[in-house]
């Protein structure tokens, strides 16, 4: 972590003056919790970034993190595990981190049109390392390359598969629908490779947000063996979940997912082609 923070100031991102012991104590105080131990590195290095500085996020000053909080509580926005302490200023979204459980240290996004707290990055470090490349190669936020989801076997990590069953687990507690859903997003997110087929139950659920992460996930997957689930989730799942199934099943350019493509732009007509064909007529 404190190779990254070093080369910040050479990459042109301007940042604040470090944050005092008391500072420091301060926020956690406010946020009711302990500080990652990466988190807490950077307020030590800085107190935040200048507005004008080239990071795709911008990481908030510890009097902006407070009154950020402070904010996303009143309204209901934020888990008791989730902290914020970066923000996207161009579309008002947020990077937090998880402070305690089962997700502890990683990095999720906050979008403020949707409640999502999936994990996109495994630490603080994997997450600015992937800013630092974003810079290099003149790419915004969105473009960031992302830990999570895991779609390729090589980059999966032995506690993902240990954290992802913990998870599992865990879904199988009583709990509200509202928690729950997040919860199965989450696991999702993190289910490294070998256990992709615990997708398969996701996309039989009739939580259409639910549905639509796990139909999404098996076409970035490109799990063949969904191709029959997916054009069954096409014709008579959620609506969010239909939408999900169609374009992963584009994903796919195999004999077998055409077959269904076309099958199902025929059964269900011109309301439904629009997500079916790879490109529209002219």
């Amino acid at each position: 972590m404190n190779e990254v923070i070093t080369r910040m100031p050479g990459l042109g991102v301007l940042l604040n003056k470090p944050c005092t012991a008391s500072q420091i104590t301060q926020l956690e105080s406010a946020l009711n919790c302990v500080l990652p131990e990466g988190v807490r590195l950077l307020y030590q290095h800085h107190d935040g970034m200048k507005d004008q500085s080239s990071f795709p996020v911008r990481m908030m000053s510890a009097k902006e993190v407070i009154e950020t909080h402070s904010s996303l509580v009143a309204v209901g926005r934020l888990t008791d595990e989730v902290r914020v302490f970066w923000i996207d200023e161009f579309a008002g979204n947020y990077m937090g981190i998880y402070v305690t459980g089962l997700l502890k240290d990683k990095i999720c996004y906050l979008d403020h049109e949707e409640i999502d707290f999936s994990p996109v990055y495994r630490t603080v470090e994997s997450f600015y390392a992937a800013g630092i490349d974003a810079m290099a190669s003149g790419e915004d936020w969105y473009q960031m390359a992302k830990d999570y989801p895991i779609l390729e076997a090589e980059s999966e990590e032995e506690q993902d598969s240990v954290i992802a069953k913990q998870l599992l687990a865990k879904l199988e507690e009583p709990t509200n629908d509202e928690n729950q859903t997040n919860l199965a997003l989450c696991v999702m997110n993190i289910l490294p490779m070998s256990q992709t087929h615990r997708l398969f139950k996701f996309a039989e659920s009739n939580n259409m947000w639910i549905q639509e992460r796990a139909c999404e996930l098996l076409g970035k997957k490109r799990i063949t063996e969904a191709i029959p689930l997916l054009s069954l989730v096409a014709r008579n799942g959620t609506h969010n979940g239909r939408i999900a199934s169609m374009v992963a099943l584009r994903n796919f350019n195999t004999v077998e997912a055409d077959k269904e493509i076309a099958t199902l732009i025929n059964v269900l007509g011109l309301e439904w082609s629009i997500y079916l064909r790879r490109h529209n007529p002219a």
